[in-house]
């Protein structure tokens, strides 16, 4: 019982301070609960990984980086009530040095903070291990998508984009008809089951990706295949829809100049 207990401490603590050290004090809502952040974990690893366009050899590199993440993530947490005691200390500190009026300690102290949750602690050792595996052009492009990370919807391919990068290619008319069905199909599961998850949703992209290359030629889906490997370092934002203009004007009341 006071096993579960200190679980639910740590948990409860490592959210709250985690996301309360980020925010300026005087941005800080009385009592606003602090947002999730969308991908956290192995999936922002996976996230971030997929990006790098890693190959053979880095993949199972980097999969035995995420086993012993987890791994180093579980060890972290076997001692729950003791890492709620230090979460609690670091922010008692920070309390302290605003108290005092030292700005630039109590940011020192919230980075600190920030630094001591067991999954931070994890993910700066699974990144120090993965840089050791990449290439330079990925070491460079890892800062990017570790930003990137915190608000990964920003990045990612959006239906709009898919379609456009298809229809750039000079599609035949049978293509377009081909390309259509596959946009009905996607539109229909759209209506009847949307994800919930910016994971889910994003597989369904990378679904409508490989049912829109599979109406290319072959010449066609490289350069295809070209196009959305840029889109995903740099997704431009969608584009606002817009309602046609009306074909006649509407009727004026009489007198109306």
């Amino acid at each position: 019982m006071m096993r579960k207990r200190a679980a639910a401490i740590i948990l409860t603590a490592t959210g709250v301070f985690s996301a309360w050290a980020q925010i300026p004090p005087t941005a800080r809502p009385a009592t606003r609960p602090a947002e999730e952040p969308t991908l956290r974990g192995e999936a922002k690893l996976r996230w971030i990984c997929k990006r790098l366009s890693l190959d053979e050899s880095q993949t199972q590199q980097m999969e035995a980086l995420i086993t012993a993440y987890n791994a180093e993530l579980a060890e972290y947490q076997k001692d729950p009530a003791e890492m709620a005691r230090q979460l609690q200390e670091k922010s008692a500190e920070i309390q302290a040095a605003r108290a005092a009026g030292d700005e630039a300690r109590v940011e020192q102290l919230r980075q600190e903070l920030r630094e001591l949750a067991p999954e931070a602690r994890a993910e700066k050792t699974f990144f120090e291990r993965l840089e050791q595996v990449l290439t330079e052009p990925q070491k460079a492009r890892l800062p990017q998508l570790r930003e990137l990370a915190k608000d990964p919807k920003s990045a990612s391919l959006r239906p709009f984009h898919v379609v456009q990068a298809a229809r750039e290619l000079g599609l035949s008319p049978e293509q377009d008809r081909r390309l259509e069905e596959v946009l009905d199909t996607f539109r229909k599961n759209q209506m009847v089951d949307r994800p919930k998850e910016f994971s889910a949703m994003e597989e369904r992209i990378e679904q409508l990706v490989r049912d829109v290359r599979a109406v290319l030629t072959a010449a066609q889906a490289a350069k295809f295949d070209d196009k959305i490997t840029t889109l995903r370092f740099s997704a431009p934002a969608p584009v606002p829809m817009s309602l046609p203009a009306p074909a006649t004007q509407p009727a004026q009341p009489a007198g109306t100049p």
